[in-house]
């Protein structure tokens, strides 16, 4: 393992990526302004030093070559080959520091030296961002251990679009999630003291946070608008989450998931059932003084012949008796009554979840809590599953649903936090199950994409078709999901015929027909064309890519590679159309770097206090 150059003094904090990423350690730093020393050490050895001051990361230094000053000056198109080819040979007899030599010889002015210090340590950062979940990491807080390393010219780097870029193209899947299962359905608006322009959101990012500004949403309300895809409308809202962008008008915990609520009813139904034979005991129900309703006859009735008991009836279609009713192959007589009351049942558990709290007990939105108890113990009489005749059992279950939400709509609206929430809620939307569930599907289908994309890095191709076929059975709308699965398609050794490979192109045409914006869908497709030997399509869909995510450099290289072949007249002809299937195993084209991806995998979080406690522990 590589030695720290500089001696440390103890550790004010320190933990793991697993437990916080680098992301939330930067906004972490930045919201308290500190000044000090992060130490980030590679499970592998490798090791890197930052200093941030006042919460800017200001200088950093890594154990390998990382960004060379004089390169990233090249590449800023501050300097050419020839002045950094003399520069370098200035310094390694003068012994001076690069942008010292450059900055004395007149070759740059101090502006652009700064801008050159400042883009070789975003890519020092940005390198960092790709280490694994057990990469540890130490703050000390006070302490500068570059004070030996470089120059002078410390620079103030805005961690923000760094904190952005970073979860844009390598997510923290897992903290996400946990983020956004806590946001639930709470409505999220712009915060007042917001410093938005400061992310440098693109073009689509900017239009979503403008429409967010104008009207706060809920999280699939901001997804439902199209503007971006569902996974990069998650990670959107994370960044914005952690970094106090925006406030919630609602806490989580009070727009419970859909589990929540069927736990909460199947805890409470004993004790709402006691309540309700408290009111209306029920020593017979067909005594004349029950309030309930009494069995229907067809109940009692028995079948007509005998059976035996290790023999079953031969399967026969339901006949019609002289009064309208229907026997069953089991012999249990459905009655008009019943099989009305059956219809109702069904059509009721439908109707159920596109219902408000006030409509699924018909009272108005002003009704006291004890006019909540009583219209609930009304329903309760006809809607308990127990009330269900044996004759029509098989809508049980539909009837328990029922049930269940009256159930969660009388808990909700007797107790006075929870109804003054669920108001909130209710103003702007989202207080129907329907709703709920439609938030839980869309979460559960970016869960089963990530995992996709997770599986994709580690070249498992059909883990990661099936993960990405759930995500597009739950989701079927969001056009990132089929653009993978067209890509996964193609990658499979029998779909690498051109007939195969133009179907996928007509997916991934489907697929950008729905979001045009869909940068990796323009680079499977490059690649896909370029496969056929189509290059004047392929590389038209590589610089939209690479317009789109500057940071796809395998996107740029193929814009660089054929615009060099073409300069040199080198560009091969096309293939014939009856090239065969290509002989590269599914495997080895190599993707895009994803704008969302999973490489971090869970792993055990570290007990962590002290100066970072608070954050540590979320």
């Amino acid at each position: 393992m590589a030695e720290v150059p500089v001696e440390l003094p103890p550790p004010t904090a320190e933990g793991t990526f697993a437990k916080t990423p680098l992301v939330q350690v930067l906004v972490y730093v930045l919201e308290r302004g500190l000044t000090g020393t992060i130490e980030v050490v590679h499970p592998d050895g490798p090791w890197a030093t930052l200093l941030v001051i006042d919460g800017f990361p200001s200088k950093g230094r890594t154990s390998e070559p990382v960004a060379y000053l004089g390169g990233t000056l090249r590449e800023l198109g501050y300097i050419d080959d020839t002045v950094l080819n003399a520069s370098l040979a200035s310094m390694a007899k003068e012994r001076r520091l690069h942008g010292q030599i450059l900055l004395g010889s007149g070759q740059i002015t101090p502006t652009q030296l700064t801008d050159g210090l400042r883009a070789q340590l975003l890519k020092k950062i940005e390198h960092l961002f790709d280490w694994p979940p057990d990469t540890k990491f130490s703050y000390f807080d006070g302490f500068d251990a570059l004070h030996t390393y470089g120059g002078d010219d410390d620079v103030h780097l805005d961690p923000l679009p760094l904190v952005w870029a970073a979860i844009r193209t390598q997510p923290p899947w897992e903290h996400v999630h946990a983020a956004l299962t806590r946001l639930g359905t709470s409505v999220m608006r712009i915060a007042a003291g917001a410093q938005l322009e400061r992310f440098e959101f693109a073009k689509e990012e900017r239009a979503a946070v403008d429409v967010l500004r104008a009207q706060p949403m809920r999280l699939h309300e901001l997804a439902g608008t199209k503007l971006m895809g569902a996974s990069t409308t998650q990670l959107l809202a994370y960044c914005m989450l952690i970094t106090k962008q925006v406030e919630l008008f609602n806490a989580a915990d009070q727009t419970p998931a859909a589990s929540r609520r069927v736990a909460r009813v199947q805890t409470t139904q004993v004790a709402q059932r006691a309540a309700i034979e408290e009111q209306a005991p029920r020593t017979d129900p067909r005594a004349a003084n029950s309030p309930y309703p009494p069995s229907s006859a067809a109940e009692e009735v028995q079948p007509t012949a005998a059976v035996s008991p290790s023999v079953a009836p031969p399967a026969s279609p339901p006949r019609a008796g002289a009064g309208g009713e229907k026997r069953l192959s089991s012999g249990r007589i459905v009655t008009p009554e019943l099989a009305k009351r059956k219809e109702e049942i069904t059509a009721r558990a439908v109707a159920i979840k596109s219902e408000n709290y006030f409509e699924m007990l018909g009272v108005a939105r002003d009704a006291t809590p004890e006019q909540v108890q009583t219209a609930f113990f009304a329903l309760a009489k006809v809607w308990h599953p127990d009330r269900v005749p044996k004759a029509i059992a098989e809508v049980r279950d539909a009837c328990a649903t029922v049930f269940a939400h009256m159930s969660e709509a009388q808990q909700t609206l007797s107790d006075a936090k929870r109804r003054e929430n669920y108001m909130d809620l209710l103003k702007d939307g989202g207080a129907t199950p329907d709703e709920q569930a439609q938030v839980q599907a869309v979460l559960e289908a970016a869960t089963n994409f990530q995992k996709a994309e997770f599986y994709l890095k580690k070249n498992d191709l059909r883990e990661a078709e099936a993960h990405c076929r759930k995500a597009r059975e739950t989701d079927p709308q969001a056009p990132e999901y089929l653009a993978m699965l067209a890509w996964l398609e193609a990658l499979k050794l029998e779909n690498q015929n051109p007939e195969a490979t133009l179907a996928r192109i007509r997916m991934l045409d489907h697929a950008l027909a729905q979001n045009g914006k869909l940068e990796r869908a323009y680079f499977y497709r490059g690649l896909l064309y370029k496969r056929l030997g189509d290059m004047r399509n392929a590389v038209r869909d590589f610089k939209v890519s690479s317009e789109l995510n500057p940071r796809n450099l395998d996107a740029v290289r193929e814009v660089r590679l054929y615009e060099m072949r073409k300069s040199r007249g080198s560009i091969p002809p096309p293939p014939p159309a009856e090239a065969p299937p290509s002989s590269r195993r599914p495997g080895s084209v190599r993707p895009p770097p994803p704008s969302s991806s999973s490489k971090n995998t869970p792993a055990k979080a570290e007990n962590l206090g002290g100066l970072f406690g608070k954050l540590f522990k979320k």
